[in-house]
């Protein structure tokens, strides 16, 4: 009797763990974060931009000019000396008579600096100029 008991075999299962329902659970979580993650486009040129109360927002327009800290110009994230803003500016005046440009100067650049842009500006023809702003809240 005592070799009939050695001999039964259980039928023993062995334990599992499901994950279809936990990969279910994960894939809805990934998917949450995705859809409700807003993504801030930050531009390439950093420009600690000065405050208006009278300012509005606006839509930029397509030709930047920024001037950052350091003085240095940049059109559309081009860098370029006065005189190379000087003739791409007439390029895009005689190109498009409806043409704007966006004036980004840091507030720490010297007023002279500014000015001789702006000077820039108006001799290449462009008819609007746009100084871009903080809107203090």
């Amino acid at each position: 009797m005592l070799s009939e008991v050695n001999t039964y075999k259980r039928n023993r299962r062995k334990a599992q763990v499901n994950i279809t329902s936990l990969i279910d659970v994960m894939f809805m979580l990934l998917l949450f974060f995705v859809v409700t993650t807003t993504f801030v486009e930050q531009p390439a040129l950093q420009v600690d931009l000065p405050e208006s109360k009278t300012a509005t927002s606006g839509q930029v327009e397509e030709f930047v000019v920024t001037l950052n800290k350091e003085g240095v110009i940049f059109l559309n994230d081009r860098q370029l000396l006065s005189q190379g803003l000087l003739v791409e500016l007439k390029k895009i005046a005689q190109n498009n008579t409806e043409a704007s440009v966006v004036l980004k100067a840091d507030q720490d650049v010297s007023y002279g600096k500014i000015i001789e842009i702006m000077d820039v500006i108006r001799e290449s023809k462009v008819r609007r100029v746009v100084a871009l702003t903080d809107v203090i809240q």
